[in-house]
C-alpha cells in the first residue's frame, strides 16, 4: 500500500513538473517576458544561444550550491535529491520549448492569451507539485535555506529573490542585447496571476486529494 502511495506521489510530482515546463514554454512563446524564477536562465539563453535545458540546469545547480553555502553543516543530504528535480524539469522544459517552437503569435492579443495560458499551466503544475510533497525545487529550496538562517519570513525572502532574479535578467539582457526580452509585462502578469490561479485549483481539487489521502483537511 505504501509503495502504491509513493508511486502515485511520484506520478503526480512528474505531471506537475511537466505542466510547469509547458507553462514556462508558452510564456516564452508569448515573447512578453517570463516568470521570475525562469528569467535568469532565459536571459542566459538569449545571450549565449545555449538551449534552455543547459542554462536552466546551470542556474538551478548554482542555487543548490548556494543552499549548501548558506546551511553548511546543517544542510540535509536530501538537498542533493534536488539535482534529480533539476534534470527532470530542465529536460521537460527543453522538450516543451522545442515542441512549441512553431507557435508564433500573430498579434498582441494572442501574446497575452499565450502568457495567460502559461500562467494556468504553471499554476496547475505548482499545485500538483505541492500536493505530491516530495523533492523541493531549487527555487523553493534556496528560500527555505535563507529562512532557516535569517529572521526574515518565507514570503518576504521569496519576494526579494524574485525581484533579484528579474533585476539580474533585465541587466543581462540590456547589456548584451539592448532589449528587455526576458523581463516585460508578461513577467508582471505571471507574478500576480499564478498565486490566485493556484487558489482556484485548490478550491476545485482539494476535496479530491483529501479523499485520496494526499492532503490533510484544514
Amino acid at each position: 500500500m505504501k509503495t502504491n502511495r509513493l508511486l502515485s506521489r511520484i506520478i503526480i510530482y512528474c505531471v506537475g513538473i511537466a505542466f510547469i515546463a509547458i507553462g514556462v514554454s508558452l510564456a516564452i512563446r508569448s515573447d512578453l517576458g517570463i516568470s521570475p524564477n525562469s528569467a535568469v536562465p532565459y536571459a542566459m539563453t538569449l545571450v549565449t544561444g545555449m538551449d534552455i535545458f543547459y542554462t536552466n540546469t546551470i542556474f538551478s545547480l548554482a542555487l543548490i550550491a548556494m543552499e549548501f553555502v548558506i546551511l553548511r553543516k546543517d544542510a540535509p543530504w536530501t538537498t542533493l535529491l534536488q539535482i534529480i528535480c533539476v534534470l527532470l524539469f530542465s529536460a521537460l522544459l527543453g522538450i516543451s520549448n522545442n515542441l512549441f517552437a512553431f507557435i508564433v503569435p500573430a498579434n498582441y492579443f494572442m501574446q497575452i492569451l499565450l502568457c495567460l495560458g502559461g500562467a494556468v499551466f504553471i499554476a496547475l503544475g505548482i499545485y500538483l507539485y505541492v500536493v505530491a510533497s516530495l523533492i523541493s525545487m531549487p527555487a523553493e529550496g534556496i528560500v527555505q535555506a535563507i529562512d532557516k538562517k535569517s529572521r526574515l519570513n518565507f514570503s518576504t525572502i521569496k519576494v526579494i529573490l524574485d525581484c533579484t532574479y528579474v533585476l539580474i535578467a533585465a541587466v543581462v539582457c540590456l547589456v548584451f542585447t539592448g532589449e528587455l526580452k526576458s523581463v516585460r509585462e508578461g513577467t508582471i502578469i505571471l507574478a500576480v496571476s499564478v498565486g490566485p490561479i493556484i487558489k482556484c485549483f485548490s478550491l476545485l481539487f482539494d476535496r479530491f486529494f483529501i479523499r485520496l489521502g494526499f492532503k490533510e483537511k484544514k
